[in-house]
């Protein structure tokens, strides 16, 4: 059966397909709906607050109710118009576990045998380093710390299609006005043609960040463009806000290996070397973390970075393995 594309899949309906009291025509829907990248993000949201608040309230599930809506439907023969589906074997009385459970098992499979256009989707994820990819179209994602993304052998031929479920990460996009791009996670989704920018993702919350170009950032009820210097932030249930003017171009130094300070406290320049270069930086007293440093590194070594600063600042710099440690009188 296809799915109606005027038809809403509502939070309702979820909740409603999780608890098992959807109709086989409403369960139908969903399975048909799951299978946009999009909706599976929405979906798998849902499905891990409906299993944790399942876990704590730990209801009764009336089996012999839900079972008999479907039951009576198998034996009076009635079926979804469309392609008809085979639910016959579900009367073998050893299948008769909870439906609710059942149709979400059934949802899993579908979801992962009928990606778009039979699209297989690969999982990159990082642990405690930063990893690139770049994909048949020629894009680049680089993949900070932490972080998790699904996406494609090969884009279908009408589309480009990744889904971002957790941390953040750097996207050089080739342009292509027939194929926009577009990035699903928990919260929003970002629709671009080609441009390079930042996402950092949480559960609830989504932070694109724009170093050029525009890229357009959207939910069911919101939706806003964001060019070059505008950082967006969405979080779950709430307006998008947009702040103007307020990026610091070193959030993505992990990527580019370019930073740059301008009459910048020594506490803060620590800050981004760390999240760049994966080390530990600390000083013997906060004065020193008072200092301030105008600088423009690109391509250099996190050794070559420390001892710069170092000697432009009449600082001492130790090292113990990845901690260093600079030693110094500092600022007032």
């Amino acid at each position: 059966m296809c799915m109606n594309s005027n038809k809403e899949i509502t939070d309702e309906l979820i909740v409603k397909y999780l608890s098992g009291d959807a109709s086989p025509e409403e369960a139908m829907e969903i399975v048909d709906w799951l299978r946009e990248p999009s909706s599976k993000v929405r979906f798998e949201y849902f499905e891990k607050s409906w299993n944790a608040s399942a876990a704590k309230a730990k209801p009764k599930f009336n089996e012999q109710k839900a079972w008999s809506k479907i039951g009576s439907r198998i034996e009076t023969g009635k079926r979804p118009q469309g392609n008809q589906v085979q639910l016959s074997w579900w009367a073998t009385k050893s299948f008769k576990i909870a439906a609710s459970l059942l149709l979400v098992a059934v949802s899993a499979i579908l979801v992962k045998l009928n990606l778009p256009d039979n699209t297989k989707y690969t999982v990159l994820t990082t642990q405690s380093e930063t990893k690139s990819v770049i994909l048949t179209d020629q894009s680049e994602i680089t993949l900070f710390r932490f972080s998790s993304i699904e996406y494609p052998a090969e884009f279908s031929k009408k589309n480009r299609e990744i889904i971002f479920s957790k941390g953040e990460a750097f996207f050089q996009i080739t342009h292509d006005h027939e194929k926009p791009f577009v990035i699903h996670t928990p919260t929003v989704s970002v629709r671009v043609i080609g441009t390079e920018f930042n996402v950092a993702v949480t559960r609830n919350q989504t932070e694109v960040s724009v170093k050029e170009g525009k890229v357009l950032v959207y939910n069911a009820s919101d939706s806003t463009y964001l060019t070059g210097g505008l950082n967006g932030v969405f979080n779950q249930g709430k307006k998008i806000n947009v702040v103007d003017n307020a990026i610091d171009n070193n959030v993505w130094s992990y990527a580019t290996h370019k930073l740059t300070f301008k009459n910048t406290p020594l506490k803060s320049v620590i800050k981004d070397l760390e999240k760049a270069f994966s080390c530990t930086i600390s000083a013997t007293n906060e004065d020193i973390g008072k200092c301030k440093l105008t600088a423009t590194f690109e391509n250099d070594s996190v050794d070559k970075i420390i001892t710069l600063i170092a000697e432009t600042l009449s600082l001492r710099v130790k090292r113990n393995g990845e901690v260093y440690i600079l030693e110094g009188e500092g600022c007032p």
